[in-house]
């Protein structure tokens, strides 16, 4: 069976998919042809592993999900039914689509997969929730994103639900699809017209009884009150209602009332900070914006030059800037490749020198040592954690991926971003329109309206901002003084905690 995360960048097959098949099928059948797989005939059901919104997985929790899922799907029981299967990432897990000739042959393995998602989830080693979605085997383009998108829903009736590890089909769906359509068209309503029966002491008790697994000896643990107060309460919602939480039927009914009045209330917060601020995207640079680039660049500028006996390393650190970024605009601007500016920096700067040496050994010695470098730009830590709270954290960074990715590691700032886009990665670099136009491919329900850009280079991150319509915040440490050229961004900053006042 064929699987590769990587087959001609199936992510970005995927997002073609999801945002642009209506207008492009002839794209996407060709695409599906050179994966190997017929996109008008095949049946797709899609399957996510993801850990709740709010626990966000890190890339390399993403990773051991990925390794879990490969291992399940090639099961015999599994495998012998699947003419073939894809992986991609998605915002906080993996999701792999199961491709097969027939929609039966697909429904055939599904009780399978379910048990073995089950055992799964109970022997990984992880303190997160992971759950799982099936999706409605589909067929054709359409039922590409109908059987994904059904996988999302199943894994939201999950949360909603408060299932640890939620194994749900396409029933999930219909359940949380019926539970926004009462909130959405009769909602605040029905909830106005239950819980003005009832008192606050009441509601929060119901609603404590629902998360606590409808056990009334947890709920009055939890809420540290008698048991028997539990049952009281409980008594007089039904004396207030008429519905009673012992019935089945009055039970479910109740249930989608707390749930109701949660969504309601969520909404509600919602609304009120988009009132006061109208971002909902944040995408960081690295280098000299969260990491402190130039003193790992120097620290690791100087180790180089006294592996090799230079003992004199800071009286060459000038001209190597020079050189160095006058090699990465002309990499900006493509006028080169990056290979050149990584291979020949060194050589070039000790060539002003009279001396000649080996460029690209130079560059291995250097990138390791860079590789170790994680000094944080002041408040960086405190500012990440700020923004994690409140908005959906993205990098978008120039530069080696392997190198920024293990850098962003080692500093403790990968557990606030959903996403790491390097240039090396993407195929294009900042400020192309390429880079930012993958960008807001990848990333679900991306709007570049409520997006805002931060960085503290002009060349990149601003103007590419400027080119692609996303606001900008300029990051100029120490004082910022109006620019005689010219430039322009949507704000500025000298320090990171401003961030607060702009955004607060």
């Amino acid at each position: 069976m064929y699987s590769n995360m990587e087959s001609i960048g199936f992510s970005t097959y995927f997002n073609d998919v999801v945002n642009y098949f209506y207008e492009d099928k002839k794209l996407v059948a060709q695409l599906g042809e050179k994966l190997g797989f017929d996109v008008n005939q095949d049946v797709f059901l899609g399957v996510v592993f993801l850990y709740p919104s709010a626990e966000q997985g890190t890339f390399d929790e993403k990773e051991q999900l990925k390794e879990h899922l490969a291992e399940m799907q090639n099961l015999p029981s599994i495998n012998n039914q699947i003419k073939q299967n894809q992986f991609f990432y998605v915002d906080n897990g993996v999701a792999t689509f199961l491709i097969g000739h027939d929609k039966d042959d697909i429904m055939k393995i599904l009780p399978d997969f379910k048990k073995e998602a089950v055992n799964l989830l109970d022997s990984m080693d992880q303190k997160k929730k992971v759950r799982v979605g099936f999706g409605l085997p589909e067929k054709g383009i359409a039922g590409i994103t109908r059987t994904y998108s059904y996988a999302i829903k199943a894994v939201k009736a999950g949360e909603i639900f408060k299932k640890e590890r939620c194994i749900l089909d396409y029933m999930g769906m219909e359940i949380y699809s019926s539970i926004n359509a009462m909130v959405t068209n009769y909602g605040k309503q029905i909830t106005d017209i239950v819980f003005e029966q009832l008192s606050d002491i009441e509601i929060r008790v119901l609603a404590k009884y629902y998360k606590c697994k409808e056990d009334i000896d947890t709920t009055a643990r939890v809420m540290n009150i008698p048991p028997d107060l539990v049952r009281e309460y409980l008594a007089n919602v039904k004396k207030s209602t008429g519905l009673d939480v012992h019935d089945t039927e009055d039970s479910f009914k109740l249930h989608l009332l707390v749930i109701a009045k949660k969504v309601l209330d969520t909404n509600k917060k919602i609304d009120e900070i988009k009132a006061t601020n109208h971002y909902e995207y944040i995408l960081l640079d690295i280098d000299d914006t969260l990491l402190d680039f130039q003193a790992n660049e120097r620290e690791s500028f100087i180790n180089v030059l006294k592996d090799y006996g230079y003992k004199n390393a800071e009286d060459y650190l000038p001209v190597y800037k020079q050189i160095n970024d006058r090699l990465w605009k002309e990499y900006e601007q493509g006028i080169i490749e990056k290979p050149e500016v990584l291979n020949t920096r060194f050589s070039k700067t000790m060539k002003e020198f009279g001396i000649e040496v080996n460029g690209k050994e130079w560059e291995s010695k250097y990138r390791s040592y860079l590789n170790e470098g994680a000094q944080m730009i002041e408040d960086a830590e405190e500012i990440c954690q700020w923004l994690k709270s409140k908005y959906r954290l993205f990098i978008i960074s120039n530069g080696v991926a392997q190198t920024q990715r293990k850098r962003l590691k080692a500093s403790g700032l990968d557990k606030y971003f959903e996403q790491v886009f390097v240039s090396e990665e993407v195929g294009a670099q900042k400020p192309s329109k390429e880079f930012f136009s993958y960008v807001e491919n990848h990333i679900p329900g991306f709007d570049k309206s409520r997006a805002l850009i931060v960085g503290d280079s002009y060349s990149s991150d601003i103007q590419g901002g400027l080119q692609y319509g996303i606001d900008t915040c300029w990051f100029i440490r120490g004082d910022i003084k109006e620019q005689e050229s010219g430039e322009k961004s949507t704000y500025r900053i000298s320090g990171l905690k401003q961030l607060k006042d702009i955004l607060d």
